[in-house]
């Protein structure tokens, strides 16, 4: 691995926990993955440091001289994943290429989707939908281009499924496989210009799709005027992920690029493609692989509980996925110290958010034993990091919380938990619901009601020459859990979105949650040795607080329509 001095953000928690250790014992705020422990200070004496906080707060032993022998952060998290996996049994074989004669099978998160569509083929739920500003001169035909290549290079883009002989199959075609539209919203009025793009993405995010017919990729350009336009890309989430979107994005601005200079884009060679992946996790998660990973979910998750929320409005009988979100923003100011303190307490930034939510989830639901569910990336193997496909894997984490634990002592928990499921991270979801949920309650999400989802991806770079491109939020209509927390760190902090059933919840109680998930990352940003029981009774008194103040805006309004109406009565011109 080359040694770099430009900084590269961790992308595991693994990673994470590794350069917060770095950084505390070098005296550095940050350390990128790539930089070199002894190049930036550091010597025997403060490696030794390095590995007891490693034995403690990763929970493993590896020797010191491993520390000399990889002395980047990527290296020695390689390392302590090897170490880890090996301690679990989890050693997989090599992932090769395999023959495309005969039909292939799909992934185990490819399946789930495909029998979830197969009972609801006009859902949107599983589409993925993004959005681009584009202003300058585009060439679209260099654009259509590039998509073509796209799909060229990664087969699950013209891939669509099928029954065969009552097994779900992969089929790949030969030729790309997307549809490209081009609107021209030139005649409309330019006021009405963005209100009908508005429309159009919003049409287009909840356009089903139909797995069997194809294509599951759809394209459109919106042009506005002369020098602005919107790009509309949609994928069904069963060829596609969040990692995946941004690689498309990375890849399309080098086509494009190449196409316009006549000359081959350099992208990396792709070894494999996704149903190599498919048929390698089949053959690998099975007989003793399968069982221990199967054997620590079950016990960790042995009667687990339902998280019940209080809501605004009944329950449905059947779950329901009707959506709107609430913004949630975190001043820098509070992020920078959110970010020390999980440094100074040898955690991860998702992970004190993470405590946080469950500190408020318990104060909200008078539970102790607090389940929540997260996003692991699931791309651990090298050969799989720059393909677009469907990995992304989810987590259980579950906690048990008293009131007399601090919120310290509550870090410790929730990283020992965190660190264990992604060591078992292998094992599907869907599996895992099959195994565990056979009996389950209909009116619930399976294993987990709420979600936390911290994105530590790195936004994919947008630099083309005579054109500026940048995201456009899409309003979405859909939610599939009670509760997601979507959060990214910003140059201005955390910045994220609140995801709720509104079959559930009004809006008036998420800005409520909001604040009070607020008043708790404020209080713990500076005291880390406060209680549980004692946060709980700041929350109260913040809701107390929330209520007194709706009653004030209440109380003003009423005496407004009231003035009105007096008005209206005394009034020479209402006779």
């Amino acid at each position: 691995e080359q040694v770099t001095r430009e900084y590269v953000p961790p992308r595991t928690p693994t990673e994470e926990l590794l350069a917060g250790i770095w950084a505390d014992l070098l005296k550095r705020e940050r350390v990128g993955i790539h930089e070199n422990f002894f190049e930036l200070g550091g010597h025997s004496l403060l490696a030794t440091q390095v590995m007891t906080r490693v034995r403690t707060v990763c929970g493993v032993e590896v020797p010191l001289r491993r520390l000399f022998e990889a002395s980047t952060v990527a290296l020695l998290a390689t390392a302590v994943e090897a170490t880890r996996q090996d301690s679990s049994g989890g050693a997989s074989p090599p992932l090769l290429p395999i023959p495309r004669e005969g039909p292939v099978p799909l992934s185990f998160a490819q399946e789930r989707l495909w029998f979830l569509w197969k009972l609801d083929p006009e859902g949107s739920i599983y589409n993925v939908p993004i959005a681009l500003q584009v202003t300058g001169t585009l060439n679209v035909v260099a654009l259509e281009e590039s998509f073509r290549e796209l799909a060229r290079r990664h087969e699950v883009l013209r891939t669509t499924f099928s029954e065969i002989h009552d097994h779900p199959r992969q089929v790949i075609s030969p030729e790309p496989l997307f549809s490209f539209i081009q609107l021209d919203l030139r005649n409309v009025s330019c006021e009405n210009r963005e209100l009908q793009f508005r429309d159009l993405a919003q049409e287009e995010a909840q356009q089903p799709f139909n797995l069997e017919d194809g294509p599951l990729l759809r394209v459109n350009v919106v042009q506005l005027d002369a020098q602005n336009y919107r790009l509309l890309v949609t994928m069904h989430h069963i060829v596609s992920d969040g990692w995946s979107m941004n690689l498309i994005v990375e890849e399309l601005v080098r086509l494009y690029e190449a196409y316009l200079e006549d000359k081959e884009a350099q992208l990396p060679t792709l070894p494999i493609q996704y149903v190599d992946y498919a048929q390698w996790q089949r053959q690998w998660l099975m007989g003793d692989v399968l069982e221990k990973q199967l054997s620590y979910w079950k016990h960790q998750l042995d009667d687990i509980p339902i998280l019940s929320l209080p809501t605004d409005h009944p329950r449905p009988d059947m779950q329901t996925y009707n959506g709107a979100t609430y913004v949630l923003k975190l001043p820098r100011d509070l992020t920078e110290r959110l970010k020390t303190l999980s440094q100074r307490e040898g955690v991860t930034l998702f992970m004190t958010l993470l405590s946080a939510l469950k500190v408020l989830l318990k104060f909200e639901t008078k539970q102790t034993d607090i389940v929540v569910g997260t996003d692991v990336a699931n791309r651990n193997r090298l050969e799989v990091e720059q393909l677009i496909g469907f990995f992304v894997n989810q987590l259980v984490l579950r906690t048990k919380i008293d009131g007399d634990l601090t919120f310290r002592d509550l870090l410790d928990r929730i990283r020992v938990v965190t660190l264990e499921a992604q060591t078992h991270q292998d094992l599907p979801f869907e599996m895992l619901v099959a195994t565990l949920n056979a009996q389950r309650d209909v009116r619930y999400r399976p294993l987990f009601q709420v979600k936390l989802v911290l994105q530590n991806i790195s936004r994919p770079s947008f630099d083309l020459a005579g054109i500026d491109i940048s995201p456009v939020e899409i309003v979405k209509t859909t939610a599939e859990l009670d509760l997601l927390f979507n959060l990214e760190e910003t140059t201005d902090g955390l910045y994220g979105l609140i995801e709720y059933n509104t079959d559930l919840f009004n809006a008036s109680s998420i800005v409520r949650l909001a604040e009070q998930l607020t008043v708790i990352w404020e209080t713990v940003a500076t005291n880390s040795e406060i209680t549980v029981k004692a946060l709980e009774q700041l929350l109260t008194d913040a809701e107390t607080r929330h209520r007194k103040r709706i009653q004030q805006q209440l109380n003003k309004a009423n005496a407004k329509k009231l003035k009105i109406v007096r008005r209206k009565v005394v009034s020479p011109s209402t006779q």
